[in-house]
């Protein structure tokens, strides 16, 4: 799942660059991802995992999005 984080950016500040941030925020509430990467790059987060099921997914993605706004 990719997506565009400038308006967080913009709105808060707030850079990651590699993102370690975002997977660190993640990793404390562990949503069921298991193997978690992160990366951020040119404006775009990557996240890449093995989730358990659909709501692990859905909620890890909203996770990474919260961090960022």
């Amino acid at each position: 799942m990719d997506f565009a984080t400038d308006i967080g950016k913009k709105l808060f500040g707030r850079e990651d660059e590699g993102g370690e941030n975002i997977k660190t925020h993640i990793e404390e509430d562990n949503p069921g991802v298991e193997n978690l990467a992160v990366e951020f790059k040119d404006g775009v987060t990557r996240i890449k995992g093995k989730a358990k099921d659909q709501s692990a997914f859905q909620k890890t993605i909203l996770m990474a999005g919260i961090y960022l706004v």
